[in-house]
């Protein structure tokens, strides 16, 4: 039972499903958590000596809203020579951890009874941050039969006049589909024609298996202007505890013609809901991205093992 002075959103919140299944299965020996996608691997040691560095030289105090500088170049330069898209350093945010990307996001680009159309199963996170933002979740089955694959047809079927956005997330979490090219050029497709943004997660992309290529919608013709791409290190460097994510975006997001596409700068919407990402944690990721000898996807033929045959970890 909630207080009956907490506000209509944490009440909210405390009545989540996931809440309560958390809840419940801590009563339980021998429960096998399937609600996190947590890399069971330590974090290289080249990213834990730069925190170390880090603290020992008294980075230990306020940084920009936006994040330090050196860490949005490297982000700038990893999305130029990975993904085939030119943000720049100023287009780039640090948040702490993608959730909080998520969040600043929907509250920059939703008003009250604004859409978003969401692939189902997906991350829960998205529906609660279009919520709490005053946005309506419109959520497209994922077929099994399809692969999960989104249904180009089912989405066209769901956009509306009050339809913000379309998010993609890929690979996908909790179904490890990772999207053809043919899926997001439709899904482009239907961005240009209906002038609509896309929130392309794009966290698991260096977990890939059985030849699989991730593509960042951002890089297809016309659509860095209207695309966001949320990304983090949590999953690409084993880093789940550390809490950074990032977005990359256009810098005002006001490419779109119509008011209600212009919604200023999220960079100013940060300072709400995170503040400032923490200093001691960004050297670490600069260290990632210049230096990424030690992602966990290099770990993939123990991953593929646990993923084919259920083996314990070797």
């Amino acid at each position: 039972m909630t207080h009956p002075l907490l506000s209509e959103r944490a009440a909210f919140l405390a009545q989540r499903p996931r809440n309560r299944m958390s809840a419940l299965a801590a009563k339980y020996q021998d429960v096998i958590g399937l609600s996190r996608g947590d890399p069971d691997l330590p974090t290289p040691p080249h990213i834990v000596e730069a925190a170390y560095r880090a603290a020992r030289d008294g980075q230990t105090h306020y940084t920009p809203t936006l994040g330090i500088v050196p860490l949005r170049e490297a982000i700038s330069a990893k999305l130029r020579r990975e993904n085939g898209v030119d943000y720049g350093a100023d287009e780039v945010m640090i948040t702490s951890g993608g959730q909080e990307a998520i969040c600043v996001v929907m509250q920059s680009i939703l008003n009250p009874g604004d859409e978003v159309i969401l692939p189902s199963p997906t991350y829960t996170s998205y529906v609660l941050a279009a919520q709490l933002a005053g946005g309506v979740p419109v959520q497209v089955p994922l077929n099994r039969d399809q692969g999960f694959q989104l249904d180009l047809a089912e989405v066209e079927r769901r956009i509306t006049p009050r339809t913000k956005a379309i998010v993609v997330v890929s690979p996908n979490n909790p179904t490890g589909t990772v999207l053809s090219r043919e899926a997001l050029e439709g899904v482009a497709d239907m961005a240009r024609r209906h002038n609509l943004l896309v929130i392309s997660d794009e966290i698991y992309e260096k977990i890939l298996f059985d030849g699989a290529t991730h593509h960042s919608i951002a890089s297809f013709p016309e659509m860095q202007p209207r695309t966001i791409i949320v990304n983090g290190f949590s999953k690409a460097y084993s880093m789940t505890g550390w809490r950074a994510g990032r977005e990359g975006r256009a810098l005002d997001l006001h490419v779109c013609p119509r008011p209600a596409c212009r919604p200023g700068r999220p960079h100013r919407a940060a300072g709400l809901p995170g503040g400032n990402p923490v200093h001691l944690r960004t050297p670490p990721d600069v260290a990632a991205l210049r230096h990424p000898c030690g992602e966990p996807a290099h770990h993939a033929p123990r991953w593929e093992r646990v993923r084919l045959r259920g083996c314990p970890w070797t």
